[in-house]
């Protein structure tokens, strides 16, 4: 069977942590992708820019050039993510205003609570 979407993930997030020295090398972590995820996220955005120059952004070391390259994707993935959330509360707070304007009567001609 093949490994998930996310099996793979954690995979790589795992590595990149081992990379880092916040994993011992060949050791599964019992946090979840996401939990990971949010770990490493946290590490890189805290880092120097010095720091991120010799661990992230040397172009020498194959690790270092995945781990820029998960940073950059994972990046623009929560770019991504922070502008749907934005339309989506936009759009409930739009939802909330109109609701606000009907009568009782209004909303039972619609169906709507």
């Amino acid at each position: 069977m093949e490994p998930t979407a996310r099996e793979i993930e954690h995979k790589k997030v795992c590595q990149h942590m081992e990379y880092l020295g916040l994993l011992d090398p060949g050791t599964a972590s019992p946090l979840g992708v996401d939990a990971l995820t949010y770990q490493l996220c946290a590490i890189l955005e805290s880092m120097s820019e010095k720091d991120k120059d010799r661990l992230v952004y040397n172009g020498r070391d194959p690790a270092a050039r995945a781990l820029a390259d998960w940073w950059s994707h994972h990046q623009k993935a929560d770019a991504a993510r922070l502008e749907r959330e934005e339309r989506e509360a936009e759009l409930i707070a739009t939802r909330k205003e109109a609701m606000g304007k009907l009568s009782a009567k209004e909303k039972k001609a619609l169906g709507l609570k």
